[in-house]
């Protein structure tokens, strides 16, 4: 196109074709909305219909691929892929408070304990992984029965804040397993001198306990579950196994931070805490903290436990526990447990949940304790590894015939002792 000049007040300017920078914007721009208008109103939608379809997650593989191939006119699949991401990442909404702020603020709804001490929160998730067979499922039953009832898991520290609604799922096994193992497993919580109204009610079984075709990186079926736990009232999820209730490989870290954000959301939304469990892989070696299947897993549990067969006597299953994670407490020490064949639950001394009458209901403390010469300041007791300050006091307030829990000194600051009263020495 010809250039002309023409003359102002100001001087002599040119005029003529738009430059090639101007041109250059105007371009993007009209990209930009184009990008814009495709990502809300055809990725998006085509998306969730095909995901809906397979019933896989926006961000499988397949689920790209297909609504690549549909807008092909308007975006590439690398386009499509990057839309899914941000769609189901947001940008969070976060700011700056000083620490005086954050101590006024107050504890978000449905904030606390499910286990003290720290070892379980709503919101968190709790991990229990060990080789196949190794006892993993009786445990995992074992602990909701324990929250719903509201008494000890295992007397090691494992302790409900309350009786709390728990829901177990499974992505295998059959209906009538889960029904005998009950049937023989929760006349031992009824029995319990602990043991609150309700704790029947309390456990619950999604699909009558036997295998639920349910996976929490689909979203509609992530929707499906919150909707149950909404209805129910639900405060624990009982995941067993983890590898059976999503889609994605457990190999490929990117899929697995797609399940894990999935749960999280979840979580999140209901207020719920999560036990699940986990295999360990082939090979692990030595390193426990490695051990479990998928490098994810140990970045994604607030706590968890290894469990490793013991060795077996008089038809008795033994399991030892190594703690490998304890995001919001102290690392327990690792301990045996030990399976009563009658009621399938475990117990440190072979009693099942209640425990026997030379030991109580604590065997690990009263063994503290004797070891200490029959007294020892709370402090020191949780300074072991034996549990927490608060759990080791709970411990000694809940048998009053067996510990007396005392000042160690005229102050209303002074440390907490326990001491073995005669009949317990």
């Amino acid at each position: 196109m010809l250039l002309s000049e023409t003359t102002t007040m100001k001087g002599t300017v040119t005029v003529g074709a738009p430059s090639a920078s101007t041109c250059c914007a105007d371009s993007v721009d009209a990209r930009v909305e184009t990008l814009r208008l495709a990502a809300q109103e055809t990725v998006i939608p085509v998306a969730r219909r095909i995901a809906e379809a397979l019933e896989a997650p926006l961000g499988a593989p397949a689920v790209i691929s297909e609504t690549a191939t549909i807008v092909s006119d308007l975006v590439s699949k690398e386009t499509v892929r990057h839309v899914l991401t941000a769609y189901e990442n947001p940008v969070p909404a976060v700011r700056v408070a000083s620490s005086e702020e954050l101590l006024r603020m107050p504890a978000p709804e449905g904030a606390g304990e499910v286990l003290v001490g720290g070892q379980l929160l709503r919101g968190e998730t709790l991990g229990i992984y060990g080789p196949p067979g190794v006892g993993k499922t009786f445990l995992l039953m074992q602990a909701g029965l324990a929250i719903a009832y509201g008494v000890p898991f295992l007397g090691s520290g494992l302790v409900p804040s309350k009786p709390h609604r728990c829901l177990y799922l499974t992505g295998e096994g059959r209906q009538e397993a889960h029904r005998d193992r009950l049937a023989a497993m929760r006349p031992a919580f009824e029995s319990h001198p602990e043991a609150q109204p309700g704790g029947a009610e309390r456990y619950m079984v999604l699909g009558n306990g036997g295998t639920v075709p349910l996976r929490i990186d689909v979203p509609g079926h992530a929707a499906l579950l919150k909707a149950h736990i909404e209805e129910h009232g639900v405060e624990v999820l009982l995941l067993d196994t983890f590898r059976t209730l999503h889609t994605a490989n457990e190999n490929d870290s990117s899929e697995m931070e797609a399940v894990w954000c999935a749960l999280r959301r979840l979580l999140d939304e209901t207020g719920c805490a999560a036990i699940l469990t986990h295999h360990t892989k082939k090979g692990a070696g030595r390193n426990r903290r490695e051990a479990a299947r998928g490098g994810s897993f140990q970045e994604n549990v607030a706590s968890a436990f290894l469990v490793e067969q013991a060795g077996s006597g008089g038809g008795v299953d033994r399991l030892t526990l190594h703690q490998t994670k304890a995001r919001n407490c102290p690392e327990l020490r690792p301990f045996t447990v030990i399976r009563d064949p009658a009621s399938l639950c475990f117990g440190t001394d072979g009693h099942g949940i209640t425990g026997d009458a030379a030991n109580g209901k604590r065997p690990a403390l009263a063994d503290a304790l004797r070891a200490a010469g029959g007294s020892a300041l709370v402090k020191d007791l949780a300074a072991t590894g034996l549990a927490s300050d608060k759990t080791i006091k709970k411990w000694a307030e809940d048998e009053p015939d067996r510990y007396e829990l005392s000042r160690d000194g005229a102050g209303a600051r002074s440390a907490w002792r326990i001491s073995l009263r005669a009949a317990g020495t």
